[in-house]
């Protein structure tokens, strides 16, 4: 039997895995698409060089000395790669959620979207699949040894490995698709998300602003970006748009004061919307709108 033939033998052939996550790296993790088209490959993030470096040892150590150390180093790998990735999602997640708040009621917010890449999925699963096996060898070589020791140890049957391992992968799974659909943030407790809002705009001369009062109710310290930003005839005008870090004490409330813009930076339509109450002022939370005040 030739080296080769020994590599790609039945039990090597979870070596695919590894190269599967290392595959990711070099297709998209993230596509922008519409009016623009840009794909942005895992290997370009800053866990890319990290997680190409993982996988090329989990694929060596099931070589090397004839895999003596691999149980450890899959399991150790795939969990260490799988945690990258998630915090990969999540950062992502947390771009494409700060995009979409930053250009609603843009005319061309529609023409580009922002998603995940299959290298995504791909990393993901592959890192899994890892984890599933590197836990397989490890439980299957303590049942033996327990065997070794003690000949009426039970030993764990492969319909078991199997079932922990389906477990894992689906556990694994569910939080990408968390990751995906609400941003891994949603799912952690934040003290900022306590925080209630409540914002009045005022004009003074030709100048136009808005005084914000923020409480929080929760047990924890809370620091948050607050935003306030006009909307004029439903869309975002960028030059009244101000915001600033605040921090409000548990169980305690600040009242912020801002400066929009002037009333001379509008077109004549836009100081007429504005005359004829056509305008709304948000008050967002870390880009959530947590309340909003117009005179319509």
């Amino acid at each position: 039997m030739t080296e080769f033939d020994e590599i790609v033998s039945p039990e090597n052939r979870a070596l695919i895995w590894p190269v599967l996550l290392a595959a990711s790296l070099f297709i998209p993790w993230i596509r922008v698409s519409g009016l623009i088209s840009i794909r942005v490959i895992g290997f370009d993030m800053d866990i890319g060089p990290i997680i190409l470096i993982i996988s090329v040892l989990i694929a060596g150590s099931w070589l090397y000395k004839d895999g003596q150390h691999r149980e450890k180093v899959w399991l150790g790998g795939g969990i260490t790669a799988t945690l990258l990735t998630i915090a990969a999602m999540w950062n992502l997640q947390d771009g494409i959620s700060q995009y979409q708040t930053e250009t609603e009621g843009n005319l061309f917010a529609n023409l580009v979207t922002l998603n995940f890449g299959v290298g995504v999925y791909l990393a993901i699963t592959a890192s899994a699949a890892i984890t599933y096996i590197g836990y397989s060898i490890y439980t299957t070589e303590n049942s033996e040894n327990k065997v070794d020791h003690d000949k009426d140890s039970t030993v764990m049957s492969s319909n078991t490995l199997k079932k922990y391992g389906i477990i894992v992968i689906a556990l694994i799974s569910l939080v990408s698709i968390a990751a995906y659909g609400f941003g891994i943030g949603d799912l952690i407790s934040d003290p900022a998300s306590n925080l209630e809002v409540d914002g009045e705009g005022y004009s003074q001369g030709t100048t136009m602003g808005a005084v914000v009062d923020v409480s929080n109710p929760g047990e924890e310290e809370a620091t948050a970006t607050l935003t306030v930003r006009m909307k004029i005839d439903g869309e975002v005008k960028s030059s009244f748009t101000n915001e600033r870090e605040i921090t409000v004490q548990s169980e305690n409330s600040i009242t912020e004061d801002f400066r929009l813009g002037s009333f001379n930076d509008l077109t004549d339509n836009e100081a007429e919307s504005i005359s004829n109450g056509d305008f709304t002022i948000e008050f967002l939370i870390n880009g959530e709108i947590k309340d909003t005040y117009s005179e319509s």
